[in-house]
């Protein structure tokens, strides 16, 4: 019986325009009935997810910031910070590099040399944000930071600064122009590992989803995993099942059918 299912948000439960079927809130009470926790895996900060979740916030488990910061029902449960010294020589590359700029992830806002990009995160996504090219002066603690290439909507090569910096951070490609760095270990799989210990939960009683690299991790926790049509055809190879598109609410779907007609 499923117990656990966690579900990745931009281009797996989200549809692309960013809407979701909110048969969702009508739907997790009855989970819970069956004693199920409903989980959102997410590389958003946790306002973000907040808002989309509201009528049900403190009822779910949120994991976000790809597994760096993790609240259940309303109260954190664990945190893994970034050391500072590592964020201000990422920080220090970005700079320096023609096209790039980060989005610096505190435990109290988002953080970006870009303001355009600080007001796009907080009108479409529901971040906190702040301006500030000086991550020095910040009083906040780090959790995760974001770069990408703002000449391009297509995969950039960011091979050089994996490299760098493998050997500091976790790192995974997150959308087609960004990749993300959290504390060496952290990742989404580390966060469902520690919520399914937590719960009492085994490997055939967790169900995942996701489409992107970041998600990969999250595969190896499941006795159940799903990639989504629209993933990445090597994500796919990794996961033991393949269900429909985030524009088809296959996630819903696959949920109702997993724990609501057994």
């Amino acid at each position: 019986m499923i117990k656990l299912i966690a579900t990745d948000l931009d281009g797996t439960f989200l549809r692309s325009d960013k809407t979701f079927d909110t048969d969702i809130f009508n739907l997790i009470p009855k989970l819970e009935e069956k004693g199920i926790h409903f989980a959102v895996a997410s590389a958003r900060q946790s306002s973000s997810i907040e808002r989309i979740f509201a009528p049900v916030k403190d009822r779910i488990i949120l994991i976000c910031e790809n597994g760096a910061n993790v609240k259940y029902r309303g109260r954190t449960v664990f945190v893994e910070k970034m050391k500072r010294e590592t964020v201000y020589k990422l920080c220090d590359f970005v700079n320096k590099t023609d096209n790039l700029t980060f989005f610096l992830s505190g435990l109290k806002k988002a953080y970006s040399n870009n303001e355009k990009l600080c007001k796009n995160m907080s009108k479409y996504f529901g971040f906190v944000t702040e301006f500030a090219d000086k991550v020095q002066s910040i009083d906040d603690d780090f959790v995760k930071l974001s770069v990408t290439d703002t000449s391009t909507d297509f995969r950039r090569d960011f091979s050089p600064m994996e490299s760098i910096f493998a050997n500091d951070c976790n790192v995974t490609l997150s959308g087609k122009n960004c990749i993300d760095f959290v504390e060496k270990g952290v990742s989404k799989g580390l966060a469902i590992r520690k919520i399914k210990q937590m719960l009492g939960i085994g490997f055939d009683e967790t169900a995942v989803f996701g489409d992107d690299f970041n998600d990969e991790v999250m595969f190896e926790e499941a006795g159940y995993s799903f990639a989504m049509e629209n993933a990445d055809e090597k994500l796919k190879e990794k996961a033991a099942f393949i269900t429909g598109t985030n524009d088809s609410d296959a996630v819903i779907r696959e949920i109702k059918k997993l724990c609501l007609t057994r």
